[in-house]
Protein backbone atom coordinates (compact mmCIF):
# COMPACT_ATOMS: atom_id res chain seq x y z
CA UNK A 1 0.00 0.00 0.00
CA UNK A 2 1.72 3.54 -0.84
CA UNK A 3 0.94 5.98 1.94
CA UNK A 4 1.78 8.64 -0.66
CA UNK A 5 -1.19 7.36 -3.35
CA UNK A 6 -3.85 7.02 0.17
CA UNK A 7 -2.73 10.61 1.41
CA UNK A 8 -2.27 12.18 -1.50
CA UNK A 9 0.14 14.87 -2.88
CA UNK A 10 -0.62 17.79 -0.03
CA UNK A 11 2.12 18.53 1.94
CA UNK A 12 -0.36 17.98 4.92
CA UNK A 13 1.74 17.84 8.61
CA UNK A 14 4.90 19.33 7.44
CA UNK A 15 4.71 21.23 10.24
CA UNK A 16 4.55 18.81 12.67
CA UNK A 17 8.28 17.38 10.98
CA UNK A 18 9.51 20.53 11.40
CA UNK A 19 8.99 20.89 15.02
CA UNK A 20 10.49 17.57 15.81
CA UNK A 21 13.78 18.00 16.99
CA UNK A 22 15.67 15.76 13.85
CA UNK A 23 18.55 14.59 16.52
CA UNK A 24 15.62 13.06 18.43
CA UNK A 25 14.04 11.23 15.69
CA UNK A 26 17.45 9.80 13.82
CA UNK A 27 17.53 11.44 11.16
CA UNK A 28 20.95 11.50 9.67
CA UNK A 29 21.98 14.81 10.31
CA UNK A 30 25.30 16.95 12.11
CA UNK A 31 24.67 15.98 15.85
CA UNK A 32 27.10 18.22 16.85
CA UNK A 33 25.33 21.29 14.55
CA UNK A 34 24.54 24.55 16.73
CA UNK A 35 21.01 24.82 13.59
CA UNK A 36 19.16 22.76 11.55
CA UNK A 37 18.48 23.86 7.90
CA UNK A 38 15.38 22.39 5.81
CA UNK A 39 15.37 22.08 2.42
CA UNK A 40 13.36 20.17 0.55
CA UNK A 41 15.71 20.21 -2.53
CA UNK A 42 18.14 17.72 -0.46
CA UNK A 43 18.81 13.73 -2.34
CA UNK A 44 16.37 11.07 -1.02
CA UNK A 45 16.78 9.66 2.51
CA UNK A 46 15.36 9.97 5.89
CA UNK A 47 15.58 13.77 6.13
CA UNK A 48 13.28 15.92 7.56
CA UNK A 49 10.51 17.20 4.88
CA UNK A 50 7.34 15.79 3.59
CA UNK A 51 6.66 14.14 0.33
CA UNK A 52 8.05 10.85 -1.69
CA UNK A 53 11.58 9.98 -0.73
CA UNK A 54 11.15 11.65 2.27
CA UNK A 55 10.63 9.82 6.02
CA UNK A 56 7.25 11.78 5.93
CA UNK A 57 5.56 8.93 7.68
CA UNK A 58 8.21 7.02 9.39
CA UNK A 59 5.86 3.78 10.15
CA UNK A 60 6.39 1.47 13.14
CA UNK A 61 3.96 -0.50 13.55
CA UNK A 62 0.93 -1.89 11.42
CA UNK A 63 -2.10 -3.97 13.16
CA UNK A 64 -4.96 -5.88 12.13
CA UNK A 65 -8.20 -5.25 12.71
CA UNK A 66 -10.85 -8.19 11.39
CA UNK A 67 -14.02 -6.48 12.98
CA UNK A 68 -14.26 -4.55 9.35
CA UNK A 69 -11.05 -5.50 7.68
CA UNK A 70 -8.79 -2.34 7.95
CA UNK A 71 -5.40 -2.19 9.45
CA UNK A 72 -3.77 1.00 11.91
CA UNK A 73 -0.98 2.12 11.46
CA UNK A 74 1.39 3.93 13.82
CA UNK A 75 2.82 6.67 11.95
CA UNK A 76 5.69 7.97 13.97
CA UNK A 77 5.75 11.29 12.26
CA UNK A 78 1.79 11.82 11.73
CA UNK A 79 -0.19 10.21 14.05
CA UNK A 80 -2.06 6.72 14.60
CA UNK A 81 -4.60 6.33 11.38
CA UNK A 82 -6.77 3.39 10.26
CA UNK A 83 -6.66 2.73 6.46
CA UNK A 84 -9.72 0.14 4.89
CA UNK A 85 -9.12 -2.51 2.42
CA UNK A 86 -10.47 -0.09 0.17
CA UNK A 87 -7.49 2.32 0.64
CA UNK A 88 -9.45 5.09 2.42
CA UNK A 89 -8.67 6.67 5.47
CA UNK A 90 -11.44 5.83 7.99
CA UNK A 91 -9.81 7.99 11.12
CA UNK A 92 -6.94 10.12 12.36
CA UNK A 93 -6.01 9.57 16.21
CA UNK A 94 -3.67 12.79 16.47
CA UNK A 95 -3.69 16.32 16.68
CA UNK A 96 -6.11 18.62 14.17
CA UNK A 97 -3.46 20.77 13.84
CA UNK A 98 -1.82 21.18 9.60
CA UNK A 99 -4.08 18.04 7.98
CA UNK A 100 -5.20 18.90 4.70
CA UNK A 101 -8.88 19.86 4.39
CA UNK A 102 -9.72 16.14 2.87
CA UNK A 103 -8.38 14.69 6.39
CA UNK A 104 -9.94 17.42 8.96
CA UNK A 105 -12.91 15.54 9.65
CA UNK A 106 -11.55 12.05 9.55
CA UNK A 107 -9.58 13.59 13.16
CA UNK A 108 -10.69 11.97 15.76
CA UNK A 109 -12.45 14.17 18.67
CA UNK A 110 -10.87 13.33 22.14
CA UNK A 111 -13.42 13.31 24.95
CA UNK A 112 -13.34 12.69 28.77
CA UNK A 113 -14.49 9.97 30.81
CA UNK A 114 -18.20 11.27 30.69
CA UNK A 115 -18.36 11.43 26.95
CA UNK A 116 -17.35 14.97 27.06
CA UNK A 117 -15.63 16.65 24.62
CA UNK A 118 -12.02 17.80 25.60
CA UNK A 119 -10.95 21.35 24.45
CA UNK A 120 -8.29 21.58 22.40
CA UNK A 121 -6.21 24.57 20.48
CA UNK A 122 -2.95 24.68 18.71
CA UNK A 123 -2.35 21.23 19.73
CA UNK A 124 -3.08 21.46 23.54
CA UNK A 125 -5.75 20.30 25.62
CA UNK A 126 -7.49 21.08 28.41
CA UNK A 127 -6.85 18.78 31.91
CA UNK A 128 -4.50 16.04 31.61
CA UNK A 129 -5.24 14.86 27.75
CA UNK A 130 -2.67 14.90 25.01
CA UNK A 131 -1.56 13.33 21.95
CA UNK A 132 0.06 10.26 21.19
CA UNK A 133 3.54 12.10 19.86
CA UNK A 134 5.91 10.13 18.50
CA UNK A 135 3.99 7.45 19.43
CA UNK A 136 5.91 3.56 17.99
CA UNK A 137 2.82 0.91 18.47
CA UNK A 138 -0.74 1.25 18.26
CA UNK A 139 -3.44 -0.82 18.49
CA UNK A 140 -6.91 -1.63 19.30
CA UNK A 141 -7.63 -2.83 23.21
CA UNK A 142 -11.15 -4.00 24.51
CA UNK A 143 -11.89 -0.97 26.28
Amino acid sequence: WDLNEIFGNNVYRSNLIKALDARAVCLNIDMDAKEIKISDDQPFGDITSTGTGRNWAHVNSISYDESDDSIILSLRHQGIVKIGRDKKVKWILASPEGWSEDFKAKVLTPVDSKGNKIKCENSKCEGEFDWSWTQHTAWLTPR
